[in-house]
Order: C-alpha cells, then structure tokens, then sequence
C-alpha cells in the first residue's frame, strides 16, 4: 500500500481536516469545542457507512432502470398486437403498484442512513443545550392541538421529530405535524408544517394571532373560526398591527402577551424554517405556535451531497435558539422576574 503523500493528503484525512465548525453568533459560543468532541467523530463513521449506502443505491437505481425499460418494452408490444384493454388496464394497475414497490425498495439505503443520521446527531446538538430529548416518532397531543382551536376539522394526525425540555422552568414541545380531513371523498391536508407548546405557568385569557386577511375572510373567522367569541385587539406597533390580527378576551394580558421581541423571534424562527404562515394562541396554561412549512426537521443528506457539514448543525442550532427566545419572551411578560435561563445556551438577550 502506498502512503499519502504529505502535499496530497487522502480523503479521509482531508474531510477530517475540513470538519471544523466556527462560531459565528454569540448563541454558537463554546459549541466549536463541543462539535469536535462529540458531533464530528459520529458524522465520520456515519459518512462512511453513507458511501457504502451510496453505492448500494446506485445499483438499485441500475436493476431498477433495468425493470423499467422490460416494462415499456412489453407496454409496446401489447399495444401493437392490439391487446384487450382490459389486459392493458390490469397492466397498467400492476405496473403502478409495482413501480412504487421497487421506488420504496431503491430509496431504502438513503432513508435509512437519513433517518441514522437525524437520531444521531440531533440529540448530540440538545446536549448542547441542556436536558432536551429527542423522540423520532413522537408527538404532541391530540387533545392540546383541539383545546386551542387554531385548526380546521381534522382526523388524521400524523408526527415526527419530537423533541421535549424546560427552559426558564417552563416545560416546552415542539414537533413536526401533518393534519388532514379524510371524511369526506377525498383527503384534504388541513395543516403542514412545525408545532411548539410551552406549558404556562399560570391560568391565562384567551389570546390569539392569525394572519391578516381579506375582509370577506375576516367577518367569516370571526363568525365561526378560532376568533369568534373573542375581541379584536389594536396594536400601535407595526411589526405587530402589519403581521397579525390579534384577537382576546382581556386588552391588558393580550398587550401584556404579545410584544414586539415575540413576534421578531416568531418571524426569525419563520423564516428559518421557510414558513409560509405563522399563527399562534394562548388559553389556560398553554401556549400554541403553528408554523405551516414543507421543510424537514434537520435536513439530512441527500444521495447526491456529502453529510460532512456543519451548516445543518449550524441551523438546527440557530433555530433552537429563536425557540429559546420565544420562551424567554413569554416568561418574561408572564413573570418579569423570570430574568435567569435554565440552560447551557448562552441567555438570548
């Protein structure tokens, strides 16, 4: 075997060498250190197990192929002696299922190694934070998601990337969710998108924010949407009035509630996660945001692209903090003397 040569190290050498990850935000401080010791060595041996997944798609990929050209060969020669189309029907039923089958079958290696990738990184970057847990298939209850009324009528209810904590002592869940109607002929997606609930620490009027609409919207959400029942609330600040109609029962706790540093953290995390709406509500000892996106928690690495980065790591790690100064927001507007955090992550004042 022949030794690299010390002008041209060997790969491995060279991603080991290129893995570094440098703080840039005040958030990110003492993470550099962290990521080396204990995110860097894992993305390593996952890297390497990802070329061999790698090559094993692309093979897949080749027998695929393979079966499709088969398929539309006898497709061709079906129709050129005129089969019965009752034949060609049942072919085609056949081929639709079988195609999806083997689509399943070539994308295995990938997901796998995705999915080993998000389990495995993921709660290295909560470490980092404090006491977080990530669960892969949990999910927020039903139950919470219909006390706050913030969505239309659903009955599929499907989650993903739960991750649970406390933070200034306030117990908080955030997730990814998909809900739909299926009563009806079809299947209608009510919502797509990212969840958080932070418990409150005490019994609180009903708030919420939606996004502003158009007159005709408006007179139908106040006549029987989330807002009927409740009073709309005006606001002089503009990064409020511009963004959201505010509706409550109480002015003073609505005011009190919803403050300029809130909804610049809520249109940080939206942004970050690529939301294209963002509405929230409180009610009793919960607080409810729904962020509507079809951007995944952590997106892993694509068969086409290497895993070895830190900027996914570096924007989870941006997004848990706008969470954190979402929580911040809230705790201090609940309890001005909320004034310390109860995490590593460096206070988001």
């Amino acid at each position: 075997m022949i030794a690299a040569s010390k002008d041209k190290p060997n790969s491995e050498t060279a991603a080991n060498a290129n893995l570094v990850f440098v703080e840039q935000a005040p958030h990110e401080e003492g993470f550099a250190a962290h990521f080396k010791q204990h995110i860097k060595p894992k993305l390593l041996k996952i890297e390497e197990t990802y070329q061999k997944t790698r090559a094993e798609y692309r093979i897949r990929c080749g027998l695929a192929l393979g079966a499709l050209a088969i398929a539309v060969m006898i497709a061709i020669v079906l129709f050129r002696q005129n089969a019965d189309g009752k034949v060609i029907g049942l072919l085609a039923i056949g081929a639709l299922v079988a195609g999806n089958k083997i689509y399943n079958w070539v994308m295995e290696p990938i997901e796998d190694i995705t999915a080993n990738r998000k389990q495995t990184i993921i709660p290295e970057v909560l470490n980092f934070i404090g006491d977080f847990r990530y669960i892969n298939n949990g999910k927020i209850s039903d139950g919470t998601l219909k006390y706050m009324g913030l969505f239309d009528y659903w009955d599929k209810y499907k989650s993903e990337n739960l991750i649970t904590g406390s933070y200034y002592d306030r117990d908080f869940q955030f997730a990814e969710a998909e809900l739909s109607d299926e009563s009806g002929d079809g299947i209608s997606q009510v919502f797509k998108g990212w969840l958080f609930v932070l418990k409150m620490p005490s019994k609180l009027k009903r708030t919420i924010a939606i996004g502003q609409k158009g007159k005709v919207s408006k007179w139908l959400s106040d006549m029987f949407g989330s807002s009927k029942g409740l009073h709309e609330i005006p606001f002089e600040d503009d990064r409020i009035r511009e963004r959201y109609d505010i509706y409550s029962t109480d002015v003073l706790e609505a005011h009190r509630l919803v403050t300029p540093k809130l909804i610049d953290a809520i249109q940080k995390l939206g942004n970050l996660r690529g939301g294209s709406s963002i509405e929230f509500g409180v009610g009793g000892d919960l607080f409810l945001l729904k962020l509507a996106t079809n951007r995944n928690l952590f997106e892993p690495v694509t068969e086409r692209d290497s895993g070895l980065t830190t900027e996914d790591t570096r924007r989870f790690l941006e997004e848990l903090h706008e969470v954190l100064v979402i929580i911040e927001a809230l705790a201090v507007a609940t309890d001005p003397r909320s004034d310390e955090p109860t995490s590593n992550l460096p206070n988001p004042k």
